[in-house]
């Protein structure tokens, strides 16, 4: 259970290079560097879904990446994970996505509609994510904008 931020960026981050780890060994294509990660510019509540705009990465050539968005719920005193789904992901020099979004490892698995990742969420209350990306080289995390919504 993520109490705090810094709990929820060290268990966000830790999880990512597990998964590169595995993505590595299993030969997924490496490049030479990213050359950025460009964080999801934010999400919204709506529908009984969290959706979430995906991030960009760009490299010297074709690179992986693994997305992972923790969805936390408050139950008034404190936040709680509601969620944690994993995706991965090649991207080109331009930060241009090649193959899709494909699901990784997740315990609710998401949809990827309209660029979005639908993520689905079965009880009301306020909502917040935590967006992180890892490359082989690169990693980032940061809680997304808005800072919380509410679902109804």
């Amino acid at each position: 259970m993520f109490r705090g931020t810094a709990r929820a960026r060290r268990a966000a981050l830790a999880g990512l290079a597990a998964g590169c780890v595995v993505m590595v060994g299993a030969g997924a294509p490496s490049a030479s560097a990213s050359r950025y990660i460009e964080q999801s510019p934010g999400y919204s509540c709506d529908s009984r879904q969290v959706r979430v705009s995906p991030p960009k990465v760009g490299a010297d050539r074709t690179e992986a990446a693994v997305w992972s968005i923790y969805v936390q719920r408050s139950d008034g005193s404190q936040w709680y994970t509601y969620s944690v789904s994993s995706y991965y992901a090649a991207f080109d020099f331009y930060g241009r996505n090649n193959s899709g979004w494909s699901v990784f490892n997740t315990n609710v698995g998401g949809r990827f509609i309209n660029s979005r990742m639908n993520i689905p969420v079965y009880h009301s209350g306020y909502y917040r994510v935590y967006s992180a990306v890892a490359t082989n080289n690169q990693s980032a995390g940061a809680w997304i904008s808005p800072s919380y919504c509410y679902m109804y």
